[in-house]
């Protein structure tokens, strides 16, 4: 059993996935429609767009300011998220990474599971 994408013919955007057997793909009447997927082949997802020229899916952009990376194939702010201790959140209004504050204090990596 694997992992498939039914990818739209003229959008390239997945609109169904399946687990499903090679045998079972094999047989559809749209089965070139269909693409095996695997970890490392980035997010697939429904609504996520595959790439053959990259072999990979990526996800719907996430902000309208966000640029698409085709180094690392991956959508990348404007700014480049900050160093240091603590997580973020893009503000797409404010153009900023703002820190995520909780009501228990900063959220940070070190203290994610305390949080949770």
């Amino acid at each position: 059993m694997a992992n498939y994408a039914h990818i739209d013919p003229i959008t390239n955007q997945v609109i169904n996935m399946i687990v499903a057997n090679e045998d079972y793909i094999s047989h559809l009447p749209d089965r070139d429609e269909w693409i095996s997927v695997s970890l490392d082949k980035k997010y697939a997802g429904v609504g996520a767009t595959y790439y053959a020229e990259h072999d990979c899916f990526i996800s719907p952009k996430p902000f309208p300011s966000w640029r698409f990376n085709l180094e690392e194939l991956r959508w990348q702010a404007p700014i480049s998220y900050p160093t240091g201790d603590g997580l973020y959140e893009w503000n797409e209004e404010n153009f900023q990474w703002e820190q995520i504050i909780t009501s228990v204090g900063i959220a940070s990596t070190s203290n994610a599971q305390e949080i949770e």
